[in-house]
């Protein structure tokens, strides 16, 4: 199943503590946006979070173009 295009937005709480490397191999084996963030939250943790640390995922599906213009009688 393609997981389409995702993006990341998130504080230097995450950036700080969690490697761009680390960051990128979570993002490309967690299938949803909700595995990705749970699992990025508990690295950063895991890694003494002396930040706060806030986080966004937001995935763009290529197989539901209807879902792009929900009000889009089409």
């Amino acid at each position: 199943m393609p997981m389409g295009d995702r993006l990341l937005l998130c504080s230097d709480g995450l950036t700080e503590m969690v490697t761009n490397e680390a960051i990128a191999a979570t993002l490309e084996e967690e299938p949803t946006p909700e595995g990705a963030a749970k699992k990025l939250l508990s690295q950063a943790n895991a890694g003494g979070a002396r930040d706060n640390v806030t986080l966004l995922i937001a995935r763009f599906d290529p197989s539901r173009p209807e879902a792009a213009n929900p009000g889009d009688p089409g």
